[in-house]
């Protein structure tokens, strides 16, 4: 599956609506499978899915060094990714308990995340466009 793809979009600018053909970076869902348990699904760009994981893995302490890890491989469809390792079943028990939900789809989560020191910023953009433009042929 290839990372990058064209598409024909619509765009609105200076409030006219025109259609032209756009590059795109696409994203899957991504599963994570660890010792044969589903323990994680993120979006990523179909690129180096293992090495994704494995970078989530350690980054959550599932698994301490890439030493622990017995196999790594990613499925015939490039949407699961399968690993055999010893694992730290605290770090997963927190991230199945304690787990936040980050932005984008999928089940991401991370339980290395202080929420009390995240700031929220608000959206001042005042950009408007009407519903007539939209829905035009």
């Amino acid at each position: 599956m290839e990372p990058i793809y064209n598409y024909s979009i619509t765009k609105v600018k200076k409030g006219k609506k025109f259609s032209f053909e756009d590059t795109l970076i696409r994203e899957i869902k991504l599963d994570i499978v660890v010792n044969d348990e589903k323990i994680a699904s993120l979006m990523a760009t179909p690129v180096d899915q293992e090495a994704l994981v494995v970078g989530y893995l350690m980054s959550e302490n599932i698994i301490t060094s890439v030493e622990d890890i017995k196999e790594v491989f990613l499925k015939d469809d490039g949407m699961t990714v399968e690993i055999v390792a010893k694992i730290n079943d605290e770090a997963v028990q927190r991230l199945n308990t304690e787990g936040v939900v980050i932005s984008g789809c999928g089940r991401s989560k991370t339980a290395n995340i202080d929420v009390e020191k995240i700031d929220a910023l608000v959206n001042t953009c005042d950009f408007h466009i009407s519903a007539e433009l939209i829905s035009e042929e």
